[in-house]
């Protein structure tokens, strides 16, 4: 008889340590796979949000950044930015020639890149909020003007005063930014003088949600500033708001404001006075031309004459809120006999936009009228009549994209025509590196959207780097970039487009990351600091 062979059983002390060895194993290769493949980085908004040329500013990062630290890119040369040693602490370096004004700021890593966010580039002089300073009775006090305050709401409830000395008859002006900012807070303007007694208060500056006012003292004294807002989008909590991420510019100055600056695109163009004179004696004029005026008087309407024959194409414009001027205006189209054919208020901002199209040949007057009947010297615009200017805009969701062999970037954009706009189209992806590739696609004159797609061979090294979609017309040197629009990447609450005034609305640069394949023994990472690809 064969007697089996038995296996010899291990003691359960050994048993148990192999289960518990088994166990450690894969917490390490979890481990190693997490760290292998890191999260993206998330960034919510700098503060301060504003760095002077030509110095090193310290400023904190608001967002999600694990591994510490991400690399950074800017969109033009001579911003670097220097990581701490701490998480979200850099030292912002602005060289001297870097134009002044907004910026985009994107953090990445081998994984990805955070959407892009605002760094405003400043001349000076430019000064920083001190905390404490809630009570109006203890406000920071302001030394100089002009000047720039860089501050944050950072917690519920939060209010920030700020002391300045006037003398009689000194007019103070005070602006804030946060609405354009991207911060995420309605903020309001509130003047009081020391013993609380409210002066001057303001939420909207007629073109964004940003407050604005302008004060003249009848004596001398010192008078206190608050800053203070609603959130943004708003809730049903109608405390004071206040959070790392709601940041603000506050811009003092004494004297009189600068001129709003109509653009002129047009010839020719006239006063009101002018045209009304002009069509008295003459034939109403056709398009193009523009007239400036001004709604003087509570229920005042302008009417301005023009021809037009049967089939015209006309686009209308007014310029006011746009510039800040407190007209919320309307504007309606009627026929010879009075008969209104269209009207408008808001068109793609806070002004009336009209494309029309004259039913017959004729004399047609454009009327402009105040929406909420308030007049004055200050209620000024310009209305502008022309010829469509087709343009084309594609449009794209996402701002960034991941490719790795095998797996292509999708990316869908969305045609918008403007103004009649009807030729066919090529797309073509500008900027992929070394082992990276993307057939042209053409969208057609009726087409709506269309998808690129991106794909990388196995030995492509790995990339992380802004790329440009373009679409041109065949025999035609008309470039039409397409456009990631970061009005439509905020948050919304009732409003087409959410935050749809901001310092840069949109940007044609695009992130592309490419992740190693297995055949590409490059390492992943990428050095910490600024790129500027």
């Amino acid at each position: 008889m064969v007697t089996p062979i038995r296996r010899p059983v291990a003691p359960a002390f050994l048993r148990q340590g192999r289960a518990w060895l088994a166990t450690l194993f894969l917490s390490c290769a979890a481990a190693a796979e997490k760290t292998a493949t890191p999260a993206a980085p998330t960034l919510t908004h700098l503060f301060p949000v504003a760095a002077v040329r030509g110095t090193a500013t310290p400023v904190t990062a608001v967002g999600k950044f694990d591994p510490w630290p991400p690399s950074v890119w800017t969109d033009t040369p001579g911003i670097s930015f220097l990581p701490g040693e701490k998480a979200g602490q850099f030292t912002v370096d602005v060289s001297p020639d870097v134009p002044p004004g907004p910026h985009l700021v994107r953090f990445f890593n081998a994984t990805g890149a955070s959407a892009p966010r605002f760094l405003i580039v400043a001349t000076g002089p430019e000064a920083a909020e001190a905390e404490p300073n809630d009570e109006y009775g203890k406000p920071q006090v302001v030394e100089h003007l002009p000047v720039t305050v860089n501050g944050r709401l950072n917690k519920s409830g939060d209010v920030d005063s700020f002391g300045v000395r006037l003398e009689a008859g000194q007019t103070l002006r005070a602006s804030l930014d946060a609405y354009v900012l991207g911060s995420p807070v309605d903020a309001v303007l509130r003047l009081v003088d020391t013993r609380g007694l409210e002066l001057a208060l303001n939420h909207d500056n007629g073109r964004t949600f940003d407050p604005a006012l302008a004060w003249t003292a009848a004596t001398a004294g010192t008078y206190v500033l608050q800053v203070f807002g609603f959130a943004q989008p708003a809730t049903a909590d109608v405390r004071f708001t206040g959070s790392d991420a709601c940041v603000y510019r506050l811009h003092l100055a004494l004297g009189p404001g600068p001129e709003p600056a109509f653009s002129p695109t047009e010839s020719p163009a006239w006063t009101e006075t002018e045209h009304m004179a002009r069509t008295a004696d003459e034939a109403a004029p056709t398009a193009p031309f523009a007239v400036t005026g001004v709604i003087a008087q509570v229920g005042e309407k302008d009417r301005y004459a023009f021809s037009a024959s049967k089939g015209e194409k006309l686009v209308f414009a007014i310029q006011s809120a746009a510039l800040g001027l407190p007209l919320d205006a309307w504007l309606a189209i009627q026929n010879a006999a009075g008969k209104e054919l269209v009207r408008n208020d808001d068109g793609p901002n806070a002004d009336p936009f009209l494309e029309w199209t004259a039913p017959e040949t004729g004399r047609f007057v454009a009327v402009v009228g105040s929406v909420l009947q308030r007049a004055g010297p200050e209620y000024r615009y310009r209305l502008s009549v022309q010829p469509p200017q087709p343009r084309f805009q594609g449009v794209i969701a996402e701002s960034g994209f991941a490719v790795e062999p095998g797996k292509p970037a999708k990316i869908k954009v969305t045609a918008r025509r403007l103004q009649g706009f009807k030729s066919k189209l090529t797309a073509n992806v500008i900027g992929l590196p070394e082992g990276v590739s993307a057939n042209p696609v053409e969208i057609g004159e009726t087409e709506k959207e269309i998808t690129l797609e991106v794909s990388a061979t196995p030995e492509a090294p790995p990339y992380r780097g802004p790329i440009r979609i373009e679409f041109r017309a065949e025999n035609s040197d008309q470039v039409h970039p397409a456009i990631h629009e970061l009005i439509s990447s905020t948050s919304r609450n009732g409003v087409p487009q959410g935050f749809r005034d901001l310092v840069i609305t949109a940007t044609d640069k695009l992130w592309l990351t490419v992740t190693p394949g297995t055949a590409t023994a490059a390492s992943s990472a990428s050095p910490s600091g600024t790129d500027n690809r």
